[in-house]
């Protein structure tokens, strides 16, 4: 039977199978008590992974629950990462990335403008421009600041399509 079934003798010594006789060093078993005792043991293991157990904290946990737990997040993390593949998903992180680009190209407009302005339109006083410059350093600083307040911006649009 061990030829058969590809294994060795000593796994039937260790799989605790009593054999039906034994003559000499040989021992006999049958397909039966060989096929009820790998039944036993693989049902041992399945109730094994019910049962709850205790964790750390004491309390208890049920590994089939938690597996499932597990392949749900998987499942969905994945459906994430698809999402974002097509591009139905935009990361708050490559947002922060966008908005710190355009803020700085604005910034940078925007710094320009009273140069610009002074040169299409020579008669400007400077009092003016320097009233453009304060204005512009206001509209500059709120460019810089968009990456930082996207959070904010965020929350404002959630509670604003819960309502």
């Amino acid at each position: 039977m061990v030829a058969s079934l590809g294994i060795s003798g000593a796994a039937f010594d260790k799989w605790k199978v009593q054999p039906i006789e034994r003559i000499g060093r040989e021992a006999f078993f049958t397909v039966q008590d060989v096929l009820k005792n790998r039944m036993d043991h693989k049902l041992a293991q399945l109730e094994s992974r019910k049962t709850p157990i205790d964790d750390a904290d004491g309390e208890k946990i049920n590994p089939l629950l938690e597996k499932s737990k597990l392949d749900r997040e998987k499942r969905i993390g994945q459906e994430l990462k698809n999402d974002t593949t097509k591009g139905n998903l935009f990361p708050l992180s490559a947002g922060r990335y966008v908005f710190s680009r355009i803020g700085a190209e604005m910034a940078a407009v925007l710094e320009s403008l009273p140069a610009k302005i002074k040169r299409v339109m020579p008669k400007v006083t400077a009092t003016q421009i320097n009233e453009v410059k304060k204005e512009i350093a206001k509209a500059r600083n709120s460019c810089v600041d968009i990456p930082d307040r996207l959070d904010e911006f965020l929350e404002e649009y959630y509670a604003e399509t819960e309502k």
